[in-house]
């Protein structure tokens, strides 16, 4: 069953929401042992309301769960080589 799946442990990203403008990013990676091990949907929740988020979105999970900074990606995603179809890109104009 779908729901009993997607309320365990997994990578995930997901983006908060403080005022205009002023926006959290998340990213946790997981199945990963002795790295990490994911997060819950009531522990991603629960994160974002200690960080003082009005809102929050999970964006997605699983296998394209990656973050970079100045060129460098910056977390450890489960696979290698898997394709991202969208992303959200964050610079000044």
């Amino acid at each position: 069953m779908a729901s009993r799946y997607i309320r365990k442990s997994h990578p995930r990203t997901a983006i908060g929401y403080y005022e205009p403008g002023h926006y959290c990013l998340i990213v946790v990676d997981g199945r990963q042992t002795g790295y990490s091990r994911g997060m819950t949907l009531p522990e991603l929740s629960q994160l974002f309301q200690d960080l003082g988020c009005k809102a929050a979105y999970n964006l997605d999970g699983g296998h394209s769960t990656m973050m970079a900074m100045e060129g460098q990606l910056v977390n450890k995603p489960y696979k290698d080589a898997h394709e991202i179809v969208d992303c959200l890109y964050f610079g000044e104009v």
